[in-house]
């Protein structure tokens, strides 16, 4: 007679690493989001979003990684508008100066 196999076993085993798959996940999941905040503390929203982006993989209904992913984006978006309006402006003083100093120069 054949023994008696344990069909549990086998069972068990796949959802004893699933279980522990998951757990991993959670954890860079959860690790992703700390570093996400750290981050933006540190005004890097590049590297913030790099963070949520990662969270996102893991629960693409995380709709608070979403939503912060946005508004870095759109925080990235402002910062630059800002400075190159700032450039821009710079640019616009110096000519005007240089200008008015070649004005100087002819009288």
């Amino acid at each position: 007679m054949a023994p008696e196999t344990n069909l549990a076993t086998p069972i068990f085993s796949i959802l004893w690493e699933a279980k522990a798959e998951v757990k991993a996940e959670a954890a860079t999941e959860a690790k992703a989001d700390a570093k996400a905040k750290v981050e933006v503390e540190n005004k890097k929203y590049e590297s913030a979003i790099s963070f949520l982006n990662i969270v996102l993989q893991f629960d693409q209904t995380n709709y608070e990684a979403a939503g912060l992913n946005d508004s870095y984006t759109r925080e990235i978006q402002r910062i630059k508008e800002e400075e190159a309006a700032r450039k821009r402006a710079e640019e616009e003083a110096k000519r005007k100066a240089e200008e008015e100093a070649k004005k100087k120069a002819v009288q």
